[in-house]
């Protein structure tokens, strides 16, 4: 061997693998962030569910109680039913993502 540089290596190469590399780690690195924001939101929208339930279940009380006008149980319980799907289809679609 007389010392040459082989044709395709040298700094082209490394620059190409360190790219690729980069490319590799930050689409690996958005991926796991991506299902820590879904289920992050998900866990948000769910514990918001939980609190219009409470609120919909005193409102409920209220209302059994005085039999008064229910516009306030049905707009805090259509808040429940809307803030839980919203939970559980952030969970879920953070169980679709493909690892």
């Amino acid at each position: 061997m007389s010392g040459a540089a082989e044709p395709g290596s040298g700094p082209r190469r490394v620059s190409s693998a360190l790219l690729t590399s980069a490319r590799t780690t930050l689409a690996s690195a958005a991926r796991v962030l991506h299902l820590l924001f879904l289920q992050i939101t998900g866990l948000f929208f769910l514990f918001f569910a939980v609190g219009f339930g409470y609120a919909a279940w005193h409102e409920y009380q209220a209302w059994n109680a005085s039999h008064a006008n229910g516009a306030r149980l049905s707009l805090v319980s259509a808040f429940t039913l809307l803030f839980a799907w919203f939970g559980a289809s952030s969970f879920w679609r953070a169980s679709q993502r493909p690892r």
